[in-house]
Formats: structure tokens, C-alpha cells, sequence
């Protein structure tokens, strides 16, 4: 079963966790659980031509995924995906557009909802 999730920050003045300079400490209910799963994988889309799909795993000594460790993750990989920007095709915006908006979580992936 899907898990709808809004990302939200604490501040009312920011909408969404906002990839290039946003603090995963900030979200509104950061400590909450959003997979139990040892791994999810998560497809990477936007705004590439070449997607990519990265496996995040929960630590050994927790009891799952965190909705800020989950945007952790995101964030590094959209660091590391612009660091190579060619091989991905990215077009029409830089990373200082993007921000995570919504995650559906199923029980192996994660679909990121990502405006600019």
C-alpha cells in the first residue's frame, strides 16, 4: 500500500525541502518513520534527461527510514547527479530550483514529487 507523504518545513515561510540549501533538520515531523524496509530504491527523474535509481538503507541499529534521513539522501544524490550533469541530461533547471514536495512510499520505492 502507497504512503502519501507532503514535505513540509517548520517555517510557514518555506515550502518544501529545497534540494541545494535546505536543512533536513527543519522539516516538520523529520523524525518520523517512513519506511520500516531495509531498503527502498529511489528513482531520480527530474529534471534529466537519464534517469537514475540509488537504494537507500536504514541503519542497522534503527527501526526505519526517518523522513529527514530520507530527504538527507536525496539531497546528497541530486549533489552528486549535478556534479556529473552531462551524463544525467539534465535540462532546464539547476539544482537551486529544486525542491522535494511530496513522496509516495510503497514497500521497495519511493517516487519523488520535485518542483522547480
Amino acid at each position: 500500500m502507497a504512503k502519501n507523504i507532503n514535505v513540509e518545513m517548520k517555517s510557514d515561510e518555506v515550502f518544501g525541502f529545497h534540494i541545494a540549501n535546505g536543512n533536513p533538520k527543519d522539516i516538520e515531523g523529520g523524525e518520523e518513520i517512513i519506511s520500516e524496509a531495509k531498503e527502498l530504491s529511489v528513482r531520480f527523474g527530474y529534471p534529466m534527461g537519464n534517469d537514475a535509481v540509488f537504494t537507500i538503507k536504514r541503519r542497522i541499529d534503527s527501526k526505519g527510514i526517518t523522513l529527514k534521513m530520507f530527504a538527507s539522501f536525496v539531497q546528497q544524490k541530486y549533489r552528486e547527479i549535478y556534479e556529473e550533469a552531462d551524463k544525467y541530461k539534465i535540462w532546464g533547471h539547476g539544482i537551486e530550483d529544486l525542491v522535494l514536495e511530496t513522496i509516495v512510499v510503497m514497500p521497495e520505492e519511493v517516487i519523488l514529487g520535485i518542483g522547480s
